[in-house]
């Protein structure tokens, strides 16, 4: 696809950290920016398959559409909107702010999430933090609460959502919308992380199980009287 340009006019000399991150985070995800600095005042952005009106021509514009499009490719890998989802992508915006982040290609960026509700999937889609590649770590305590670790610069910080009333009916949407356009401190209460930065992941050898003959890692083997079991066999 031919791509479309215009330039967003700017009245500072570089963009300060949150609009950085946040082209950081399209470029990389969704390929629908690619921005360059043409000199300290403008901005030239190559925009995909997006319709920017005339008077969305500005940065808060051109922010406006690029949240709106992040927020929607959240909701299309969770498979709906809801406010746990809203309450995910506001921490990992957060969190984007405040550490600089950019999406994970390998584990330079690591989230532990102490719930495993539908809120870990807008960080899963926004900063690519996937328990396969070992930078999603789940620490259950029930709480709605999130450290996030940059690797690459030793930063860290933990979100935790403040307690709200839980909306029924038609307040439910409501209430989304509150999460998606309030401050965040409105929403989190901004801390030191309780944990430690986790290792990377690592890769381990298979043993084989010698009762039910299933490959599986060899770190989690049992030996008893000889034999490599598995987990199911040891406990069989």
């Amino acid at each position: 696809m031919a791509a479309e340009t215009f330039e967003a006019v700017v009245d500072f000399p570089m963009p300060p950290l949150p609009y950085t991150a946040i082209l950081r985070i399209l470029d990389g995800y969704v390929n629908t920016y690619l921005v360059i600095f043409v000199d300290i005042n403008v901005l030239l952005i190559y925009k995909y398959g997006i319709t920017v009106n005339e008077k969305d021509k500005n940065m808060a514009g051109v922010l406006n559409i690029m949240n709106k499009k992040i927020w929607e490719k959240c909701a299309e890998f969770h498979g709906h909107k809801c406010p746990g989802l809203a309450f995910g992508y506001r921490a990992a915006e957060t969190a984007i702010d405040i550490l600089g982040l950019g999406r994970s290609d390998d584990e330079e960026v690591v989230c532990i999430s102490e719930t495993d509700a539908c809120s870990v999937d807008a960080i899963q889609c926004m900063l690519s933090c996937t328990a396969g590649k070992g930078n999603l770590l789940i620490k259950m305590t029930g709480k709605n609460a999130y450290s996030f670790f940059d690797r690459r610069s030793g930063k860290s910080i933990r979100i935790l959502t403040k307690r709200f009333e839980k909306p029924a009916g038609n307040e439910r949407n409501d209430f989304m919308e509150f999460i998606l356009n309030a401050p965040s401190e409105s929403l989190f209460i901004i801390g030191d992380v309780k944990h430690a930065l986790p290792e990377k992941a690592k890769i381990y050898d298979s043993a084989v199980c010698s009762e039910c003959g299933e490959p599986f890692r060899s770190d989690l083997a049992t030996v008893r009287e000889g034999c490599i079991l598995c987990i199911d066999c040891s406990r069989s």
